[in-house]
């Protein structure tokens, strides 16, 4: 048990301006500063239930700034019902909180949209939970500082009816079973930057989408390792690329993006870089596989696929340098 104290920053705001380092707001939308607030600290996921009987009404936002490293227990948010923005992030350098035990370090229930800024989570090598799951009605936001990495045996995050929005940031070192770095199993993942690199699963070293959506905007997937889609594994549900880079993943069948016969994928034709095999600087550049090295489409799939788009930049032709099915 730790016996020392934490200052958290909380912010109770009605208006626009949310608070996001203890200098105080950066805008007139508050009336008021908010109050330290300082508690026993055991582990992180004690603190966060004290944070509930501060919440007067929904709509509510906290900011929680990290003086230093933390530990913590499993821990769900929920809030007693209510709809609570809860933003986390470093008072200077970036601060980690590990996971204490096994299982998820966060659950985000409905309501809730946890918010991660200049933060590091990290889980365990024994863990057997993704490191974040989101479910039905929460929402998970990543900008740039913020990391989620070190979780084997489950992936990075796992969207279960939830939507994660990845504006940034990094989810790297990650071992699961489908979707090293990010599983959907329902719901929404919208990838518009940050890096989701160096993950290993079964299905999906990067990404896996069992069945849900996937929106690639930006971003860049790169260095990840799976038996299918090392790259993107989408089993059923649609994924739709505009942007952004899939780049030096590796897999036995669809080095970049495997397409499973229930799936959709959609590329527009001016929308980012699905690299294929080639010669060339292809352990940093090209994805590799032995079987549709930018893309492996599972029979019957490619009628619901627009090809156009695909960028195969690659010194092999035909189905060997990108497409395959």
């Amino acid at each position: 048990m730790l016996t020392r104290q934490l200052t958290y920053t909380v912010s109770i705001m009605t208006g626009a301006c949310i608070i996001l380092s203890m200098s105080g707001c950066s805008s007139d939308a508050s009336s008021s500063k908010p109050e330290p607030l300082n508690v026993p600290a055991q582990e992180i996921s004690i603190n966060f239930d004290q944070l509930v009987s501060l919440v007067p009404n929904n709509n509510g936002y906290y900011t929680v700034v990290l003086e230093q490293s933390e530990i913590s227990a499993p821990t769900d948010l929920m809030f007693d019902g209510k709809t609570v923005t809860l933003i986390i992030t470093s008072a200077a350098e970036t601060q980690t909180i590990s996971l204490y035990g096994t299982g998820p370090l966060f659950t985000v229930h409905s309501g809730i949209n946890l918010v991660l800024e200049n933060i590091k989570l990290k889980g365990t090598d024994e863990n057997t939970s993704a490191l974040i799951v989101v479910e039905s009605g929460g929402t998970l936001t990543m900008h740039d500082g913020s990391v989620i990495s070190g979780n084997f045996g489950g992936a990075g995050v796992l969207i279960r009816g939830g939507t994660f929005n990845m504006q940034g940031g990094n989810i790297t070192s990650n071992l699961g079973g489908a979707g090293g770095g990010v599983t959907v199993e329902n719901g929404k993942f919208a990838l518009h930057g940050g890096i989701i690199d160096g993950n290993l699963a079964e299905n999906g070293g990067g990404v896996a989408i069992l069945n849900g959506e996937f929106l690639m905007e930006g971003g860049t997937i790169s260095s990840n390792l799976a038996t299918n889609g090392g790259g993107v594994y989408i089993n059923s549900g649609t994924l739709t690329v505009r942007d952004g880079i899939i780049k030096g993943n590796n897999a036995t069948l669809g080095g970049g993006v495997y397409v499973g016969e229930q799936a959709t994928f959609i590329k527009t034709a001016d929308g980012g870089v699905i690299y294929g095999a080639g010669e060339v600087n292809s352990l940093l550049r090209n994805n590799a596989a032995k079987e549709g090295h930018a893309i492996r489409a599972a029979q019957g799939t490619r009628a619901n696929t627009v090809s156009g788009g695909v960028i195969v930049d690659s010194t092999k032709a035909g189905a060997e340098g990108g497409w395959d099915q």
